[in-house]
């Protein structure tokens, strides 16, 4: 299942026309996004930040047209549900070498956080005093300023405040809802503090938010061309740049269409304790994915995404599709349950070995319990209940699994349309892999500028 391309579709983006800065600052002007159709809802206000820009920030370059600097929006979709914590704290901890990686080349950058809960009313009872569904739209304060979204739900709640203070030490905020910042000159949005440190501050979304987690709508909220962080003077989603996607998260996507799937018992699955049917995080699994088998070993041939309750991934192809038709590179890393990915190459797409090649849809098996789980007399059957499928990787860290992922075919799928024509524009990475590795295959995608191919090309 590893990425091909076609040459000669690569010259297009070598030889064809590049949008260089505006011309008074590295950051483009931006009016609006191009005309399109089939614009996804509207999104939420802004969690935090200000709108306005930050007058400091205009950067004056004159490039000769072969120098033009390229110009990239990032959107970060992080899942701030229960048992992510790790997750967050090692993408935090890659922020560096992401920024490093971003390097070497004149490019205008902006980096917008988000997460992954849309507002599930299956959820809101549960939401502690004064949490709000991001609902796609920025979250642009420091962790520390959130620090209550550290504590999980329900009556023995996890405590994670140790991954805020990791990363974070004092908040570094941006002067507007996204971090901007240039690759050459170094300036940037962020009075007083650095990129890298400001980016680290931002991530971390905490572990408190719907157990539903809905990224592909999240994802799709947050393009929204006509929601308030787009629009303005300084939107995060300029026309003239490319975007990268990162989209992290443990399970399956579960981004609703019909909200009365969340009261059919045909979804879910049986509670071990009360020996009844339940909702859980597995109507999410068996809503939106449906596979062929599984043989007496309890492994599946196949697995794919279905339309119905869950919008269909056609959605949101569609809509990357749409952005890719407005001028826009469009790539994106899925960081999720597929096994590690084993080894890179040194140009686009990079995986070589691991990851989609090895990954094998399957039923709970009694070893995929940690010597935890086995000790507080968790079975396997409560597993199944709880999230449908078995897992495609666990990161163990002394007797718990710090890191456990479920297979994601809608993400993936969503992911491998972008590829459409053997372009190199996805990567599918492991929630319990390298993150700088998974970074790096992102980067070299939106970067990545094919030897020429001389004139006139392809």
């Amino acid at each position: 299942m590893r990425r091909r391309w076609i040459t000669s579709l690569l010259c297009l983006w070598a030889c064809g026309p590049r949008v260089g800065a505006g011309p008074e600052d590295g950051i483009a002007e931006v009016t609006g996004m191009a005309d399109t159709t089939g614009s996804p809802p509207e999104s939420g206000p802004v969690e935090s930040g200000p709108a306005s820009g930050d007058e400091d920030f205009e950067p004056e370059r004159d490039y000769p047209p072969q120098e033009q600097p390229q110009v990239l929006d990032v959107l970060f979709v992080i899942d701030n549900s229960a048992q992510t914590a790790d997750m967050q704290l090692r993408l935090g901890q890659s922020m560096g070498a992401f920024v490093e990686q971003l390097s070497g080349t004149p490019r205008s950058v902006q980096v917008m956080f988000t997460t992954t809960d849309v507002g599930n009313p299956s959820c809101t009872p549960f939401q502690p005093p004064g949490y709000e569904p991001a609902m796609g739209a920025p979250v642009a304060s420091g962790c520390n300023a959130r620090i209550d979204a550290f504590t999980g739900l329900g009556s023995n709640p996890d405590q994670r405040t140790d991954v805020c203070s990791a990363l974070c030490p004092v908040d570094m905020i941006p002067s507007d809802a996204f971090v901007a910042f240039d690759t050459e000159t170094g300036e940037h949005n962020i009075p007083g503090g650095s990129v890298v440190e400001t980016l680290a501050c931002l991530l971390p979304q905490g572990i408190n938010g719907c157990g539903f987690e809905a990224p592909l709508e999240a994802m799709l909220r947050a393009l929204d061309p006509t929601a308030a962080h787009n629009s303005g003077d300084r939107p995060f989603l300029r026309d003239d740049a490319d975007l990268a996607i990162v989209l992290l998260t443990n399970e399956t996507d579960c981004s609703v269409e019909d909200f009365g799937v969340m009261d059919d018992p045909s979804y879910w699955n049986i509670n071990p304790q009360s020996g009844n049917p339940q909702p859980s995080s597995a109507l999410c699994w068996n809503a939106g994915v449906e596979c062929t088998g599984p043989d007496a070993d309890g492994v599946f041939s196949e697995c794919v995404a279905v339309d119905g309750p869950l919008h269909p991934v056609s959605r949101y192809a569609g809509w990357l599709a749409e952005l890719r038709a407005s001028g826009k590179r469009v790539t994106m890393v899925s960081i999720g349950g597929v096994p590690p990915v084993t080894g890179y190459a040194g140009e686009p797409p990079q995986e070589q070995g691991g990851g989609l090649d090895e990954l094998v849809y399957r039923n709970w098996r009694a070893s995929d319990l940690s010597p935890h789980e086995v000790q507080a007399g968790v079975s396997v059957e409560h597993l199944a209940y709880d999230l449908g499928i078995g897992p495609a990787c666990t990161l163990t860290q002394g007797d718990v699994h710090a890191v456990r992922a479920i297979p994601n075919p809608r993400v993936v799928e969503v992911c491998r349309s972008l590829e459409d024509g053997g372009n190199p524009a996805c990567c599918v990475e492991s929630a319990c892999g390298d993150y700088e590795a998974a970074l790096g295959c992102l980067v070299g995608m939106a970067t990545w500028i094919p030897p020429s191919c001389g004139d006139p090309c392809g």
